[in-house]
């Protein structure tokens, strides 16, 4: 299956850019986060990439991106609902569904 890209010049492919991940906003998730964008960081300056490998169970296809870590938002407060974050991340490189990598 390959994603609809648009070559605007030479080499340079546009996969739609940003890719939004929901968690629940709680101190698990700002943990995790403060680690991904240090290494984010750390492998940038390394000429380095972040990689996302999207598993899915069932499936025989894993997705794989490298991207750049989005803030963590000022997310909406209700009575009664789940307080979620909404992440707007940046794909740099959209690899695309590859064979199955399960987590470990």
């Amino acid at each position: 299956m390959e994603v609809d890209t648009r070559q605007y010049v030479q080499g340079l492919k546009d996969t739609g850019g940003q890719w939004s991940l929901t968690f629940s906003n709680n101190d698990d998730l700002h943990d995790a986060w403060d680690e991904l964008t240090t290494a984010y960081e750390t492998a940038k300056a390394n000429n380095l990439a972040t990689w996302a490998v999207i598993y899915i169970p069932n499936l025989s296809k894993s997705c794989f991106v490298t991207f750049e870590p989005g803030k963590i938002p000022l997310t909406d407060i209700a009575v009664s609902e789940a307080l979620n974050a909404e992440i707007s991340n940046t794909i740099n490189e959209y690899k695309g569904w590859l064979d199955a990598v399960e987590p470990a």
